[in-house]
């Protein structure tokens, strides 16, 4: 599993803009499952994205279609995890 930690590297006024689009691409990936959940920082200085388990390039490439990513306006930290503590409800997502 990744944990995908982003802190916005420029002020806020320039992310705004991009926030639906950014919105979309967040939907489109927690709709596929490929997102387990995501949502703001509280401070709203970044956000914060838990992904299902998948191969590395794959997480890049979708990261490289953020509109956050490709107006330069995050920096990203990637955690590579296992989760042998898991609930349940969340097993089913490790190997996958």
């Amino acid at each position: 599993m990744f944990l995908i930690i982003s802190n916005y590297v420029v002020p806020t006024t320039q992310v705004d803009p991009h926030r639906a689009q950014h919105s979309e691409w967040v939907a489109q990936y927690s709709k596929s499952g490929d997102f387990i959940m995501a949502g703001p920082r509280r401070g709203k200085n970044g956000g914060v994205i838990v992904s299902r388990s998948m191969d590395k390039d794959r997480l890049m490439k979708i990261l490289a279609e953020d509109s956050f990513v490709t107006e330069n306006l995050v920096e990203m930290q990637i955690v590579d995890f296992d989760a042998p503590f898991t609930s349940e409800e969340f097993k089913k997502l490790q190997d996958m």
